[in-house]
């Protein structure tokens, strides 16, 4: 229900409210001893319900209703306007004052309450209408805002984020840059921003404004993945444009018949390979590039409201500055603006005047340089390398400057100085030379294995001039080859040394060659299993469905897996695990099959033992659970009996010892009267342990409700319960932060109970009475409480740990285990009142929870009592819907003290 939904909003409805609840007034007027108040009494709650309900204007038409009534019907003379007792009006101006004042105030929320809501929606418009997005999360990191640009950044409505946890609903989010930001602006309470790339499922860059608040933390957050985009294409344009070796010039070109041209950019290539700075080009320095050939954009006779497009490619002389001329490479590419008109040229200069002088040289070569990969070298008789190609630099690792002039001998190993001679004598008797296998050495001192084709070199009088060689680098297809055979080696050996079977089979799935293994372990020759014989091995129940898996697994191409018994060479079968995989070639086919028997008897047997003692376990558990119900009737019986055999007694007792002091009290002496009281204290007391007792019986058998539950809660409910207790008495009790858990709420509110009144009753003695209730994680334990440590269990670090503390009469150590034992006191009976099962049931409530309890104290020193629960109901429920199988196990696992 929304908070303002008591508010009449009508303003007819509120007048007419205010006159109903005046006449209401009247009618529910009760007489009071006292006139002077009357007026006050009965009118002045339904003045200030009617300010609270319409405001100002209806809070003042209330107010004049009940004081008419009041002086008419409520003051003497009664029926009349006349006042007899002076007194009267101070009632009535209270009954006034009151309205006015209630009326006020009243008007002034509404006005408050009015603002904030239009406060809000406007401010709820102005986050929808903006396009950041926008979220915000309480403290426990749930969604409590969620604006239309952020909900269509995410793919999702708002309704889908509103109370959703942000962890669970991004799990990816958790290690990002994001969470880092998230938790530093919470934690620091300072704004954090955060640029950073988010991955599946959104795969985009994001940049967040982080900006804490004590309700939580709000954030900014825009999608800036195009705008990333854009930049790192801008800086890769930039940088390419910048570092590239050409030059590069971007002109301003117009649309009229004269073309003006206006250089806007040049970059430091196109400076240093023309010799004309920016500002000279701007000058007029654009012509005297052109001087030996015509400027691309210089057009003649064009037609009144000619178009203008970029020009063609071309190659032509260029004139530097320095008067020297150069062959330049033109590109051109045409800029356009958004109505896609042009307006710019984008020049490429390059300086191919290397490349024209070495064409005529490289006319010789152009027939060997179309291969890439190879080296492809031409050398003359006597060892000389006249051309030395790219492939020959990556298969050498010479460049053509440190080869070329040089003798081709550097390449060869030692030892092997005469071969490249050898191979000359033999070119020069116009031999040719394919497919030579060699080893040859590498700049850097490596050996590599090449296959060469050496041709001879004819001049146009078909005389041998020189011999020209292609060599392709082998080493990778002999390290190959090598490694092959090293694994092939590799494979026989480790198939002689497993213990398992290997075996192999054609693509069909028949056996096409010895399997030695298979042969020593049944004992049968490669002729008794060759092609599909080898079921024959198997023990005949197992055959027929091996085969038809089998079958399966070679008609489906899939993995092979399954057990059978296959007959060991002295007879016995034998349990093998077997599995095959399909080796498949480079175009799919299958190649072969290959697997592994495993020998897995001793496991077979083994499943076999565990089945049987399953099945004695389970015999074993219908006994044990036929004894735990039967000895829940008993002690049901026992109860009952309890409840009714034992109290009758007690009942006669405290009844007839009642009698006789009540009837006969002064024909007993003194001391017959003692005897008498203290009989009935022992029946009384017998009737509490007795109350105590089958409390605590029931604790066991009771059904836990699981739910969230808030301890602090339940500490000030507490403490409401034991007020008596602390009347006349200096009490400090402080509750500190304490985390929520699950629990059955009603058992817990019992623990609390029990704690705070035994801190209250032994601190009774104390002139200030300090309680302490207060919770910690078990790793901030801190050193003045090693005995707490020694004593507490072996619990997770991160476990919450709560624990009652106070300054009473405290207890002895050395008898700490004796504190949560049914009737057992460490202090006198007529020192501190009680049953000895408080602790007791404390002790089981937090057992049944799955928790631990335990207790540090000094005589005259207070105590401190300590317990944990389970983190969460599913950790610590019951397993089957039987509340006694839970709490049997607990309290037979745990021990009753040492916890």
């Amino acid at each position: 229900m929304d908070r303002n939904s008591l508010i009449i909003e009508s303003r007819s409805g509120r007048y007419i409210a205010a006159v109903l609840l005046a006449i209401a007034a009247q009618v529910a007027r009760v007489p009071l001893p006292s006139p002077t108040i009357v007026p006050f009494i009965t009118h002045a709650p339904f003045i200030v319900i009617s300010a609270i309900l319409g405001g100002l204007g209806p809070g003042l038409v209330a107010t004049l209703f009940c004081t008419l009534e009041s002086i008419y019907f409520a003051v003497e003379p009664s029926g009349s306007f006349a006042i007899s007792d002076p007194t009267n009006w101070y009632g009535i101006g209270a009954l006034v004052v009151t309205g006015v004042v209630a009326s006020a105030l009243a008007e002034s929320a509404r006005r408050n309450r009015q603002h904030l809501s239009e406060s809000q929606g406007q401010l709820k418009a102005m986050l929808d209408s903006i396009h950041d997005g926008f979220n915000s999360f309480d403290r426990e990191w749930r969604y409590t805002y969620v604006n239309r640009a952020a909900a269509r950044m995410v793919g999702m409505t708002p309704e889908e984020l509103l109370g959703k946890n942000l962890w669970e609903l991004w799990p990816l989010l958790a290690d990002s840059p994001f969470a880092i930001a998230y938790r530093r602006a919470v934690a620091e309470n300072v704004p954090v921003q955060v640029e950073a790339f988010y991955g599946e499922p959104l795969n985009a860059w994001f940049e967040v404004r982080c900006y804490p608040s004590p309700h939580g933390l709000s954030l900014f957050f825009t999608n800036t993945t195009e705008r990333r985009r854009t930049l790192e294409q801008l800086r890769l344009m930039e940088s390419a444009i910048l570092q590239t070796s050409d030059g590069v010039l971007i002109v301003k070109v117009s649309g009229d018949e004269t073309c003006c041209q206006a250089p806007v950019f040049a970059n430091h290539s196109f400076e240093r390979i023309t010799g004309y700075t920016l500002e000279e080009l701007q000058q007029g320095a654009l012509g005297f590039l052109f001087s030996q050939g015509p400027n691309p954009h210089a057009r003649e006779g064009r037609p009144s409201g000619f178009r203008e497009t970029c020009p063609e490619e071309l190659e032509q002389r260029v004139v530097r500055k320095d008067g020297s001329e150069f062959w330049a490479e033109w590109g051109f590419r045409p800029l356009a603006d958004a109505g896609g008109n042009y307006t710019h040229c984008v020049w490429t200069c390059r300086d191919i005047t290397e490349r024209k002088r070495a064409a005529e040289n490289l006319r010789l070569l152009s027939s060997i340089v179309e291969c890439s990969d190879d080296a492809i070298i031409s050398e003359a008789l006597d060892g000389t390398v006249r051309s030395w190609n790219k492939g020959a630099e990556r298969v050498y690792g010479y460049s053509a400057e440190e080869m070329v002039g040089q003798s081709i001998n550097c390449l060869t190993i030692a030892g092997h100085e005469d071969e490249i001679p050898e191979i000359l004598d033999y070119v020069k008797l116009g031999e040719k030379i394919e497919n030579l296998e060699t080893e040859r050495v590498r700049k850097d001192g490596r050996h590599i294995f090449v296959a060469v084709t050496i041709s001879p070199l004819r001049d146009d009088a078909g005389v041998i001039v020189g011999a020209s060689a292609i060599a392709h680098d082998i080493s990778d297809r002999k390290h190959n080859a090598k490694l092959l055979e090293q694994s092939e080696l590799r494979y026989r050996s480790l198939v002689r040394v497993v213990g398992e079977i290997v075996w192999t089979t054609s693509p069909e799935g028949e056996v096409t060659e010895d399997i030695p293994a298979w042969r020593e372990f049944t004992g049968k020759t490669f002729e008794e299993i060759e092609g599909k014989r080898w079921v024959e091995s198997l023990h005949p129940d197992d055959r027929e469905s091996t085969v038809d898996i089998w079958s399966r697994a070679v008609r489906n191409r899939s993995f092979y897996v399954t057990e059978y018994r296959m007959r060991r060479r002295d007879g016995e079968y034998r349990w093998m695990s077997v599995h095959g995989v399909p080796v498949f070639g480079d175009g799919g086919q299958i190649l072969e099959w290959v697997g592994l028997c495993s020998d897995i008897t001793g496991r077979v047997m083994a499943e076999e033992a565990v089945r049987e003692l399953n099945q004695s376990l389970e015999k074993r558990v219908v006994e044990r659970t036929a004894e735990l119900q039967a000895a829940n009737k008993e002690l049901e019986a026992f109860a009952y009996s309890v409840s009714h055999d034992l109290r009758a007694p007690l009942r006669a007792v405290d009844g007839f010892s009642r009698i006789l002091l009540e009837e006969y009290a002064p024909q007993l002496p003194a001391e017959a009267q003692r005897y008498l009281q203290i009989a009935r204290g022992n029946a009384v007391q017998m009737g509490k342990l007795i109350d105590a007792l089958l409390a605590f019986s029931r604790l066991g058998r009771q059904a836990l409700s699981w739910q969230r539950v808030q301890p602090a809660e339940l500490v000030r409910h507490v403490l409401v319960d034991l007020a008596s207790e602390q009347e006349g008495r200096q009490v400090d009790v402080s509750v500190g932060e304490l985390p929520p858990c699950e629990g059955d709420a009603l058992l817990l509110k019992q623990m609390f109970f029990n704690l705070l009144s035994n801190a209250l009753k032994y601190t009774r003695k104390r002139d200030f009475t300090r309680i302490e209730v207060g919770a910690f994680q078990f790793v901030d334990l801190d050193k003045q409480t090693e005995e707490c440590q020694r004593r507490a269990p072996r619990l997770s670090r991160d476990v919450v740990v709560y624990y009652v503390r106070d300054n009473g009469a405290g207890f002895d150590m050395r008898y700490a285990d004796k504190l949560f034992g049914v009737f057992q006191r460490l202090h006198k009976a007529d020192e501190y009142e009680g049953t000895g099962v408080g602790l007791a049931t404390v002790f089981r409530i937090v057992n049944r929870h799955g928790g631990h309890v335990w207790a540090e104290g000094a005589l005259d020193g207070g105590a401190t009592f300590y317990f944990t629960l389970a983190a969460s109901s599913s950790a610590c429920a019951p397993s089957s819907g039987d509340p006694e199988s839970s709490e049997d196990k607990n309290e037979h696992t745990a021990p009753p003290i040492e916890v």
